[in-house]
């Protein structure tokens, strides 16, 4: 398990079993040969209001990793479902926005586990990822 318990891990129910989910450099970089897109540069806005299916599945895979490395692909794709599929965004963005707290800022040094105001706390994950994408 490659897991840093700095950083911040957010975590999603999904039937039985619970997944913890952290953006790290290594995910960013997982997600982006999955999806085929530059993540760091290459979300919208549009991205966040409308995701590709991919895109959430790409993603969703990336930042289970570090926690769940046993889990391939097809395992962790498998979870995801019409009816479940905003809530593993709104996580998946949620772990995004954690994930971009620089670890030698202040806040972060304070308390690693949370994301400053600024980028967007858990419950503005997607409003802060929003903020942090280029626009269209």
């Amino acid at each position: 398990m490659r897991a840093n318990p700095m950083q911040p891990t957010v975590t999603i129910e999904i039937g039985a079993d619970l997944f913890l989910l952290v953006f790290d450099f290594e995910a960013v970089a997982e997600a982006e040969d999955l999806t085929g897109r530059a993540l760091l540069t290459g979300l919208t806005s549009k991205d966040a209001r409308s995701p590709a299916i991919n895109l959430v599945r790409g993603m969703f895979y990336a930042c289970t990793r570090a926690h769940h490395a046993e889990l391939d692909f097809a395992a962790i794709k498998s979870r995801i479902n019409r009816k479940n599929i905003w809530e593993v965004w709104a996580k998946v963005l949620e772990a995004w926005t954690a994930g971009l707290v620089d670890p030698e800022s202040d806040a972060a040094r304070a308390d690693p586990t949370q994301a400053p105001s600024s980028v967007g706390a858990s419950s503005g994950a997607i409003s802060g990822v929003m903020r942090a994408m280029t626009s269209e």
